[in-house]
């Protein structure tokens, strides 16, 4: 049967926008009630219905409770419940179906339906079909005698907490750990903080104060830049950010490192083979890490791939036979205690490890060596099917070109896109392997305004950057004042401009006026930061160590410092180049850990070029990009080959096709040019 509205996740969509209007979830609540009715039920059929804090729950929700009544069946209304809390409740009260309203991760203006069975699982697709195929009977309405009734149950809330804290054994206690939770304004908001309280230990909050609008918002499981700088700032042990419907969850440790879900996998997965608990093998996705199968194959752990999808982690786990699977995006489902993924026992199994171990995560993870990973999206001519693409014989061919030089120690995978003209590849591989190398570095363009701009620029910029195409695989960032950072925040929203600031003062806080923290920064969702700019170095008097004092307060928080390096006119007429260049880059990079020297953007401006209106040749910024490539490469040459180099001397829309076109130049740190929006936009078209 051809599906209308189910999809691998239930129904979701924009709201307002077909389906996920008022009328269809009507239609649905009368017929899921209809199919509901019809499977035999000796009792009139009851269902749950729960949702996370959109505001648009409200309407859908009344909606549902509508149709159910009219097809005869009871309701009973959860209010904002976590996902995994409403699968729990469905199982519990021997409910015949749960009805979860909810998009999960995505911003307010969307809108989702999905269902559990009676078993606390998702709904088996033949019941889904015949929902589908009732949707396109007339609705009618039952006697007025048989119209089901609602209820609402006030302590679902507090049954749901009880269950968690179930989920860890009587003698381990929090007490004594400090965690930050990140609710990300959703479902989780008033029922976490007190699982994680009532288990002894010290809570603080960010992202659980839900209007209605902001889920997601800045915060969460796929922001987590917000928790790491609260972690780094409040010095706590732990963090655990979930997404908008609570069935995810990432950690973030007490260096502020983000601990992802493959991480949480080997932990659990672990912890339990060496209780003899594990039940089985795990079951992975096309998407873990190489690193996750490795470390599996080590412990004598059995580990499987599913397709990309909680829904196909279950299915393969329950083919098996074994309890525990998830994806690299936080969804884990611990089957020994819960039918679905639910960030929070996740979570607490984590914590419940550390406890009876004594651990840190670092040191509980020190047996996982992740494996690099170089994503690029291929984008193709419209009205091109990648499937049929991913068959041709050359493509074939270097793909397997590839593979070969991984051998067995890393792999290529390519996906089509399910919605757009594209082929997802990835390729990942051992740490010594160049995989970037293999694939790409990802060009960045950065605009830095300097002291200039105004709101109505931000806002121009953000027009324009919300109707521009630009070249796939191109990352562009602004870098405005301080004071611009709210708006353009609120002005760049919806388009795929990335927000970077200037300068950061090497502290999280104190009496230092005038001055910007890193965690401050974050809080306005800025993702970049200039550091040793050459204005700052003459004017300022920045020196080398100041400088890797900022680098290394950006890296804590999770920002991406942009480590700006060059040379005057009298250094280059002297021919010291490279002696000066080279030393500024090594006084940071040689003092950060490989990891961090990872994340580190480097921009090479030649001093004497800025502001003057001269530039240097294509083939002199080549050369000292290149230098600076060859001087990691000979203590690290993997690092180097993923270093992303930008050049930042006048660069104008005349000259940034010659200058990208360059192999070690992978953006631009533009100045002047960035304040015009034609001409910026001219200059990452010609990224392309």
């Amino acid at each position: 049967m051809t599906r209308c509205y189910f999809g691998t996740d239930g129904i979701r969509g924009t709201v307002g926008e077909p389906p996920i209007t008022a009328d269809f979830m009507l239609k649905l609540g009368w017929a899921t009630g209809r199919v509901l009715a019809a499977r035999g039920a000796k009792r009139r059929p009851r269902v749950l219905i729960g949702k996370d804090t959109r505001i648009s729950g409200y309407m859908f929700e009344s909606a549902l409770e509508a149709g159910l009544s009219a097809a005869g069946v009871d309701v009973a209304l959860l209010g904002p419940m976590p996902t995994p809390g409403i699968a729990y409740l469905t199982r519990t009260f021997r409910a015949d179906a749960g009805i979860v309203i909810s998009a999960s991760h995505n911003p307010f203006a969307d809108n989702g339906i999905k269902f559990f069975s009676p078993a606390g699982a998702k709904l088996d697709d033949d019941v889904e079909n015949q929902i589908e195929a009732m949707l396109d009977e007339p609705l009618t309405t039952v006697a007025a005698d048989k119209l089901g009734k609602a209820t609402r149950i006030d302590d679902a809330a507090g049954r749901y907490i009880e269950f968690c804290k179930s989920t860890v054994p009587d003698r381990v206690s929090l007490t004594g750990l400090k965690v930050v939770l990140d609710c990300a304004h959703g479902a989780t908001y008033h029922i976490a903080p007190s699982v994680f309280r009532e288990l002894g230990a010290d809570v603080s909050l960010i992202g659980a104060s839900p209007d209605g609008l902001n889920i997601n918002k800045e915060v969460g499981s796929t922001h987590p830049a917000a928790l790491r700088a609260a972690v780094i700032q409040q010095g706590a042990d732990l963090g655990v950010a979930f997404d908008g419907d609570g069935d995810r969850v990432l950690l973030v440790d007490a260096d502020g490192r983000e601990i992802d879900g493959d991480d949480i996998l080997y932990l659990i997965a672990r912890d339990r083979h060496a209780r003899g608990e594990l039940g089985g093998g795990v079951v992975g996705t096309l998407m873990s890490n190489f690193g996750l199968a490795a470390a599996f194959e080590q412990l004598g752990i059995p580990f499987e791939r599913s397709r990309v999808g909680d829904r196909y982690v279950m299915e393969l786990l329950a083919s098996k036979g074994w309890q525990l699977g998830g994806e690299s995006s936080g969804h884990i489902v611990c089957g020994h205690v819960q039918t679905t993924g639910d960030g929070i026992v996740s979570a607490l199994q984590v914590l419940a490890i550390m406890v009876r171990e004594e651990k840190s995560l670092q040191r509980l993870l020190a047996g996982l060596e992740k494996a690099p990973q170089a994503l690029v999206n291929v984008r193709l001519t419209p009205g091109s099917n990648a499937a049929v693409l991913m068959e041709r014989t050359e493509l074939q061919a270097s793909v397997a070109e590839v593979e070969a030089e991984l051998g067995d120690e890393g792999r290529v995978l390519l996906r089509p896109s399910g919605t757009e003209p594209l082929i997802r590849v990835m390729v990942e591989g051992r740490p010594h392997l160049d995989v970037d190398g293999l694939s790409m570095r990802t060009p960045l363009l950065a605009g830095n305004w300097k002291m200039n701009g105004s709101v109505e620029l931000v806002e121009a910029f953000g027009r324009a950057f919300a109707e521009a195409e630009l070249p796939e695989g191109v990352e562009v960032a602004v870098f405005p004042p301080f004071p611009y950072l709210q708006a353009a925040q609120n002005a760049f929203a919806d388009t795929s401009l990335r927000l970077g600031a200037q300068s950061l003062n090497p502290l999280h806080s104190g009496a230092h006026t005038g001055e910007v923290s890193g965690t401050m920064l974050c809080e306005f969702g800025a993702r970049y930061v200039l550091v040793g700019h050459s204005e700052r170095r003459q004017l300022y008097h920045e020196g080398d160590e100041e400088v890797f004092d900022r680098v290394r307060a950006a890296l804590s928080v999770g920002l991406t410092p942009v480590l700006c390096v060059g040379e005057r006119l009298g250094e280059r007429d002297a021919g010291r180049t490279m002696e000066v260049v080279l030393c500024q880059v090594g006084f940071v990079m040689s003092r950060l850990e490989p990891a961090q020297r990872a994340c580190v953007v480097i921009a090479y401006e030649p001093v004497w070029a800025i502001g003057t209106g001269r530039t240097a040749t294509p083939q002199q910024a080549q050369e000292v990009m290149a230098g600076i490539r060859d001087y990691q490469a000979s203590y690290n040459r993997e690092l180097a080959e993923g270093l992303r180099l930008l050049y930042g001397g006048s660069m104008n829309a005349g000259n940034a096709g010659e200058l990208l076109a360059q192999p070690d130049i992978d953006g631009g740190l533009v100045g002047g040019a960035s304040l015009k929006v034609d001409d910026f936009l001219a200059i990452c078209q010609s990224a392309g």
